[in-house]
């Protein structure tokens, strides 16, 4: 890594202020944590390769923890000679810094399994194997945690946000991308950083990287957001990322409202009836099964309180709902309420 004694930038000291949290934050302390950056060679990663090896290695460090920084790429083989220089300049880099490098290469059938979408297998197959070697590594190095870290930054979270509102999201997909991931295994320093402020850390510390020409296909939807939608949006409001982390935040709140409502409610009955709002038969679903917090779209309310009005005037004794995700309803009229039952599709 690069000698110590060099000043910080302000990103560099805010990442550095991050890391020396996690120990008050997670409850470590004196502990070896093992950081498994993904980098796949594009701009936002290679700057943040460049800012971890820097704090890590700078006289500010003070942490009681001790972290070890390895880099991951991940070599897809879908644009030949182009795919490869890519893990050439990481390799190049991380022998630069001693920082340890490891290429997952995928073969011609690593991607077929999942029928012809590649996103989705892809995305399967580098989740694996990021998990496959951090516990590996975590082992060999006498860890006691291990992250895996991305460089998703505030455009990526207002691009999700996005896609989540438009399929049709539950509040829970309003959370988008956060530092950590609930199991607290995925760690994303660049989370709050707007886009400009990585790129012009690029451009201060003349970072090399590469650029993917598939990231202006816009046959993907994520690249047409951002290629045609974000634009837009900047011009409208140039401080729109951090309005949709306010959102993000906002979001967050009322879930964990929800999940304390859950824990503190005496409501043991599952049932209904045709005067029953939107919230009460939110609160019912959930009491009934949990995982529905995650499912249950604003949408999904008002066909079940639609499929109610029609049991009461046609009188309906039973009635199934299907929701997404593979759950499903059972409405059963019991005099003048309605019992709900909550049930698993069958695959």
């Amino acid at each position: 890594m690069e000698k110590r004694g060099h000043n910080l930038t302000r990103l560099e000291y805010k990442i550095l202020s991050d890391l020396l949290q996690i120990e008050t934050q997670l409850g470590f302390s004196g502990k070896v944590i093992l950081l498994n950056l993904q980098v796949s060679g594009g701009m936002d990663s290679m700057c943040l390769l460049h800012v971890l090896s820097k704090v890590l290695s700078s006289k500010y460090f003070n942490s009681k923890n001790s972290f070890k920084l390895i880099a991951q790429h991940f070599n897809h083989k879908k644009r030949g000679e182009e795919s490869d220089k890519d893990a050439e300049l990481i390799c190049k880099v991380c022998l630069k810094t001693g920082i340890p490098f490891y290429q997952e290469i995928a073969d011609e059938e690593t991607f077929t399994k999942e029928g012809n979408n590649f996103q989705n297998s892809a995305r399967k197959w580098r989740k694996n194997k990021a998990h496959l070697l951090s516990e590996k590594m975590k082992i060999e190095l006498n860890c006691v945690q291990y992250f895996i870290v991305t460089a998703h930054h505030a455009r990526d979270h207002v691009e999700t946000v996005l896609l989540h509102v438009l399929r049709g999201s539950a509040l829970q997909g309003l959370k988008g991308i956060q530092k950590f991931s609930d199991d607290k295994i995925y760690y994303r320093p660049f989370c709050k950083f707007n886009y400009e402020e990585i790129e012009n850390y690029s451009n201060e510390f003349k970072i090399e990287y590469r650029t993917d020409l598939s990231n202006f296909n816009n046959d993907y939807d994520r690249n047409y957001v951002r290629n045609n939608i974000l634009q837009h949006l900047k011009k409208l409001r140039p401080n729109y990322q951090q309005a949709f982390h306010k959102l993000s935040e906002h979001a967050i709140e009322q879930l964990e409202l929800n999940e304390s409502f859950l824990k503190s409610s005496k409501c043991n009955h599952y049932t209904i009836d045709k005067e029953t709002k939107s919230s009460e038969l939110f609160h019912v679903l959930i009491q009934k099964e949990k995982s529905l917090l995650g499912v249950v779209t604003k949408n999904c309310i008002d066909n079940i309180l639609y499929e109610v009005e029609l049991m009461y005037k046609k009188k309906i004794i039973k009635k199934e709902i299907k929701i997404s995700s593979g759950w499903g309803i059972q409405l059963v009229k019991n005099n003048e309420n309605i019992e709900i039952d909550v049930f698993r599709e069958k695959i």
